[in-house]
């Protein structure tokens, strides 16, 4: 999602795309000059891209101002958040890991770690698409678990449970 401040009252705008800086066509990406100060574009999540926005008045000449200042869309810096609401279910011979799927729709899956003893640390278990995650290792008394959204270029922030506590079925 794009935003810009208006340039005026009564100013309709032009959307500029480009996969290298300053190398804008002739052709907006929107059909037809904006009224909004906002316009969705979908975008290659691997891929650099540069936008500018002109604004109009609207007469029958095309009559745009100059170039905004250009913005840069890089997925490498995008970082996502902290998986919310992480919770554990021990089972009888495994733990189950769930959270709440990350709104951000580009994180393309999620890392989860366990710590056992603090000795070892926290351990890459290992990775998952969906908010979901069971862990078949053998429980132990006392285990800590980390998961964190997977970006295009970069691991976010964990999430944490602690004290995880497995009891022996009887």
């Amino acid at each position: 999602m794009l935003t810009w401040d208006g340039a005026g009252e009564g100013m309709i705008y032009n959307v500029y795309k480009s996969d290298k800086p300053g190398g804008y066509s002739l052709t907006p990406v929107n059909r037809e000059p904006l009224k909004e100060l906002s316009m969705k574009d979908v975008f290659i999540i691997n891929k650099t891209v540069f936008y500018t926005i002109r604004s109009l008045t609207g007469s029958v000449i095309r009559d745009e101002g100059p170039a905004s200042v250009e913005l840069v869309v890089n997925p490498e810096e995008f970082v996502p958040p902290a998986p919310e609401d992480l919770q554990a279910v021990p089972g009888q011979s495994n733990v189950y890991l769930i959270w709440k799927e990350s709104a951000a729709t580009w994180v393309r899956g999620y890392r989860i770690y366990r710590e056992t003893n603090e000795q070892e640390g926290f351990v890459a278990i290992g990775e998952t698409q969906t908010p979901s995650f069971l862990d078949g290792g053998k429980p132990v008394t006392n285990r800590n678990y980390r998961v964190t959204g997977l970006g295009p270029a970069r691991e976010g922030p964990p999430a944490e449970i602690r004290a995880i506590v497995y009891t022996e079925p009887r």
